[in-house]
């Protein structure tokens, strides 16, 4: 406008600047914050008239310069500005060097197909009338093709500062830009006002686009938040006592009856010591005593450990440390693997004729809402996993927005996939036996292709890339199929001719289970990246950059989630949960960092880009790769070891490890040494042993090489 241009114009005046300057710092400014990157090289445009020879001859002596300024992102405007002048002045003095011969100098370590440079910035100061009276206009021409990826060409006029961008179709969308030209005019507003501002903290985002972010965050719903999840399956019961609650194989238990086995269950845990809050782990194989295990610990008032029965030994016994539990679910048969724990034993199939002589009546209450109900363990960054602490009300919130969302009754059969220490298990269970649904529980993913032939109006939760084993024939009784886990593959998803509603739930371990959904369109299309969805009830996302600011709509950056789902931290572990849990900017209460790279698109749906981290999902389990490295390390002829995702042919990912050694060890080796310590999914299938890791330009690994 006419009036910031004339702010602008003062600005420039009071501090001795060029207008140019003032505008291409902005534009640096927007860069710098889409991006996040410290090093940016951007074009603009010369006139090379420096000789009066060639004052008033016709022709084109354009030539193109390179600006590049690295940032520092505690600078502020100010600091930038004299930053970009001095590169200013650098480059002018070297202004009749063309482009041209540049480029190769440019191109020596980059792709020779693409320029060195993707945005440019070109300004033309105001025109003004001729010594002729000539009568100036501007001839608009669309050349078909643009010159760099991005491009801001600014002149000034009369009115103010008019302008128009040339831009890359194959790279941006014509909202996008708008959104762009509606950012670099609210840094300018703002910079006249903030000068000494820190260019990271300046707002850069509309009116319209915090509205609209406030809007899609408008989650609030009303739900029993002063409900334990026991005492809702206590009121399903009431409801249909001889409804079919839980199956496994032939046996089938209804809802009076899987109430009383608990209820009996919880009195003898609690003759045993268990109270509010006591941990208790279960170490159970899959089967109806697995149900009434988890449901006995939480009605007697403590909270479930779930660990596999198939994990190693030293795995099982770090997670019984860490919780300290005093007691342990188990079997007769298991309970040889446990020989060193020192709590009590309760052996469900040889103690059941004592627990059965217990009162089949529920329990007097002793804990709330927001006590704790499980603790889950997930793979840990140091090498070591970590154990996350869930409340009933995160559950509650959960598990009801799931039934509303998946629209489930009590005419539907959910099949429960999901390891217990899987936490999508808790939405298979308890979104079943809150809803009066029959949850089927099937003994591992081998028998899912029959069971879903078998079971109709069914509900299933399988990771994206189960899909490759699963005929079309299979799911032709499916009423719902939840995608979880980890990122969508197109290539699988097109493979199947898919009739049922099809869901793409998004949730990490902290954020109990779920966090967003998103219905997936018949009609998707086979290059469509399919989106995370829109966060569910009571739940608010946001997508912040580096230094916690918000970024633009379509722009990437880390998701935070808050919300009822959040989880209270992990379990002896205060400073990663001060890490990773922080106090929420934009309201009350706090915000997890997950890791995940996110952006926010037009429609306020979310979709998942990556990670930050070294953190992978592979068939639906979370993986630190930093944890399977610390392991391999643990083989005295190992110096380095360096673990990534890859996938073969059909898309299916799977775990790589790179070693540095003393001497080459057979691969048989490394797995049974790593099978000691860590689960099977966390074992890589492939070892190459290199002399040396190649480094990118600022000394980290290059994983891509």
């Amino acid at each position: 406008s006419k009036k910031l241009t004339e702010r602008l114009e003062s600005l420039c005046t009071e501090n001795k600047l060029k207008l140019f300057k003032l505008l291409l710092t902005a534009y640096i400014v927007l860069l710098y914050r889409y991006t996040q990157q410290t090093d940016i090289p951007i074009g603009t445009i010369v006139s090379n008239r420096q000789i009066p020879e060639t004052e008033k001859m016709m022709g084109n002596f354009l030539n193109t310069l390179i600006v590049r300024v690295k940032i520092d992102e505690t600078a502020t405007f100010r600091t930038l500005l004299n930053t970009t002048w001095q590169n200013l002045k650098t480059i002018y003095a070297h202004q009749t060097l063309p482009f041209q011969a540049l480029t190769p100098f440019l191109t020596q370590e980059q792709d020779h197909r693409f320029s060195p440079i993707q945005a440019a910035f070109v300004f033309e100061p105001e025109f003004y009338e001729s010594p002729h009276h000539w009568k100036i206009s501007q001839l608009e021409i669309h050349p078909g093709t643009c010159k760099f990826d991005l491009t801001f060409e600014l002149d000034v006029r009369n009115s103010g500062i008019i302008g128009r961008v040339e831009y890359s179709t194959e790279m941006f969308d014509d909202w996008f830009i708008s959104q762009m030209i509606g950012h670099y005019e609210v840094i300018l507003e703002n910079m006249v006002d903030h000068l000494d501002c820190p260019i990271s903290q300046l707002p850069i985002l509309t009116a319209k686009e915090h509205q609209k972010l406030h809007d899609w965050n408008n989650t609030q719903a009303e739900y029993p938040k002063d409900k334990t999840i026991h005492q809702l399956f206590e009121a399903q019961v009431e409801k249909t006592p001889n409804h079919i609650a839980v199956v496994f194989e032939d046996k089938k238990l209804t809802y009076r009856e899987l109430n009383e086995k608990a209820n009996q269950l919880a009195h003898y845990l609690r003759k045993k010591g268990v109270t509010a809050e006591t941990l208790v782990a279960i170490y159970i194989e899959r089967s109806l005593e697995m149900i009434i295990g988890i449901l006995g610990i939480l009605k007697a008032g403590g909270a479930y450990v779930p660990i596999d029965t198939q994990y190693p030994t030293a795995r099982v016994k770090y997670i019984l440390e860490d919780t300290n539990t005093p007691i342990i679910l188990t079997q007769a048969s298991l309970s040889t693997n446990l020989t060193d724990y020192q709590g009590k034993l309760v052996k469900l199939d040889t103690e059941w004729q004592y627990i059965e002589t217990a009162s089949k009546k529920n329990l007097e209450k002793i804990d709330e809402s927001n006590n704790l109900a499980y603790v889950l363990y997930t793979s840990g960054t140091t090498g070591k996993p970590k154990g996350v602490l869930i409340e009933h009300k995160s559950i509650t919130n959960m598990i009801l927005s799931q039934i509303n969302f998946f629209e489930i009754t009590e005419n539907n059969i959910i099949i429960a996939v999901s390891a217990i220490t899987f936490d999508a298990s808790v939405s298979e269970i308890f979104s079943a036996l809150i809803s009066g649904a029959s949850v089927h529980i099937i003994k591992s993913l081998i028998a899912l292709p029959s069971s879903l032939k078998i079971l109709k109006t069914s509900i299933v939760t399988s990771p994206p890339s189960l899909l490759n084993s699963i005929s079309t024939n299979s799911i032709l009784n499916l009423r719902t199929l939840v995608l979880a886990g980890e990122p969508i593959d197109n290539f699988s998803l097109n493979r199947m001719k898919i009739s049922c509603k099809l869901i793409n739930a998004y949730g990490p371990t902290e954020i109990c289970v779920c966090a967003s959904l998103f219905i997936i369109p018949q009609n998707n299309k086979k290059n469509d990246k399919v989106p995370i969805g829109k966060p569910i009830a009571n739940t608010q996302c946001y997508v912040l950059d580096q230094s916690d600011q918000l970024v633009p709509i379509g722009v990437s950056g880390e998701l935070h989630i808050g919300g009822a789902g959040l989880a209270r931290g992990y379990l002896n572990q205060p400073e990663l949960t001060r890490e990773k849990f922080i106090p929420n900017p934009f309201g009350e209460g706090r915000l997890y960092k997950t890791g995940d790279l996110v952006r926010w698109l037009p429609d306020g749906n979310l979709e998942f880009i990556g990670r930050i981290d070294n953190q992978v999902k592979i068939r639906g389990f979370r993986i630190e790769c930093g944890e399977i490295e610390a392991a391999l390390l643990t083989l005295p002829e190992i110096q380095q070891a360096l673990v990534i995702p890859k996938e073969d042919t059909t898309g299916d990912k799977y775990l790589a490890a790179y070693l540095i050694a003393d001497k080459k060890i057979d691969p048989s080796t490394i797995k049974t040494c790593l099978k000691s310590q860590l689960p099977e999914y966390m074992i890589p299938v492939t070892y190459t042993f290199l002399k040396i890791f190649t480094l990118t330009t600022n000394g980290k690994i290059d994983k891509k090489a």
